[in-house]
């Protein structure tokens, strides 16, 4: 049975590195960068071939503080430059909201027990982020994830 839940993470790419301990192949489907700089991410979840998960993620990245530390009336090249700069070995991702997912058990089972914390370098892009925003981008959304739910059980779940 598909079931359509939630779960704190302060480090995508760390939670994403936990699931592929146990086996679990993990897709991105679908990528967005909003007009407030943060992205969302729709994330397909795959174990010996079969779907056990879609994640829908809203979160800021690196890309987001290189523009947060930009001058307001910065120029197009100065744009381009800061996003060009970032170091391969810096990149970091954090949800502003919790995840929302779709799994069937044996999912779930596997991500109850996963922990982390905001990496450091990211605290203060996410102070900034919630400070200027209101998280409810994937709660606007979950509409349309209760009925990819119903559709999944339908023909009785993944």
């Amino acid at each position: 049975m598909a079931i359509l839940s939630f779960i704190y993470v302060n480090d995508l790419d760390m939670f994403i590195s936990y699931l592929r301990k146990f086996d679990i192949d993990v897709y991105e489907y679908e990528h967005i960068v909003l007009l407030d700089s943060s992205e969302y991410m729709m994330l397909i979840c795959r174990k010996n071939g079969k779907v056990i998960a879609y994640i829908a993620v809203h979160y800021i990245d690196s890309h987001y503080a290189a523009l947060i530390n930009l001058k307001e009336n910065a120029q197009d090249r100065e744009i381009i430059e800061a996003l060009l700069n970032i170091e391969k070995n810096s990149i970091w991702k954090v949800p502003v909201e919790p995840i929302i997912y779709i799994a069937d058990d044996e999912f779930i089972n596997i991500i109850n027990k996963y922990t982390d914390e905001v990496p450091i370098e990211a605290s203060i892009y996410l102070n900034i982020y919630q400070s200027k925003n209101e998280a409810g981008f994937l709660r606007d959304i979950a509409h349309s994830m209760l009925n990819l739910v119903e559709y999944l059980n339908s023909f009785n779940g993944f």
